[in-house]
């Protein structure tokens, strides 16, 4: 199986903010001798290609593989495409027919599989905004620009790490399936660790 995933959002946010109104009883933006505008944008975009493969031999062995590869735009330019794979194989022993003639062994299955998982992060390039003064024990943003036809810039207050990676988990399993006395007694065992890289905090 092969197949492809496309996925977008975007959205857009306008406002307007006004002070100092001229007149009493009038709650509109018209009547604010001191009136500010703010626009933002946000979208964001996700390209998957992804593939499964599934095979058996006899009724013995059974492999079962997946992959994906994501591209991000919410991530750095150089780490906006990671792939993820997983693979499982299993071993049916009790169709062997050395273990059938066996009457007290009901059932016996081996497995072990790998597999990835990868998640990306939220990155927005660094850029420059009007200042906010307001907070405490103020009501409004006691200071507006452009003051005089001047206005005032700043860092945006969030930096982002230009070198974000996709976090990456991956999953290493070891198991076995055991039923014994047409199924009156069962075992099942199960191993597995997981192992997380570029995680964010």
């Amino acid at each position: 199986m092969i197949g492809n995933e496309f996925d977008q959002g975007s959205s857009k946010t306008f406002s307007e903010h006004g002070e100092s109104f001229n007149f009493g009883g009038w709650a509109h933006v018209r009547n604010a001798n001191m009136v500010t505008a703010n626009e933002s944008q946000f979208r964001n975009r996700t390209v998957g290609i992804f593939g499964s493969l599934s095979l058996d031999w006899k009724s013995l062995l059974f492999l079962n593989a997946t992959g994906r590869n994501d591209v991000v735009s919410t991530m750095p330019t150089n780490n906006r495409t990671f792939f993820y794979p997983s693979v499982s194989l299993s071993f049916l022993a009790s169709e062997l027919n050395a273990l059938k003639n066996i009457d007290w062994i009901s059932y016996a299955k081996l497995r072990v599989s790998y597999a990835e998982v990868g998640q990306a992060g939220t990155y927005t390039e660094n850029y420059y905004d009007t200042p906010n003064y307001s907070g405490g024990w103020w009501m409004g943003n006691p200071i507006l620009y452009p003051i005089g036809g001047i206005s005032s810039y700043v860092p945006n207050n969030v930096q982002y790490d230009p070198n974000l990676r996709p976090q990456n988990t991956k999953s290493y399993e070891i198991g076995a399936d055991l039923k014994f006395f047409r199924n009156r007694v069962g075992i099942d065992y199960t191993f597995s660790r997981q192992n997380v890289v570029d995680q964010r905090t």
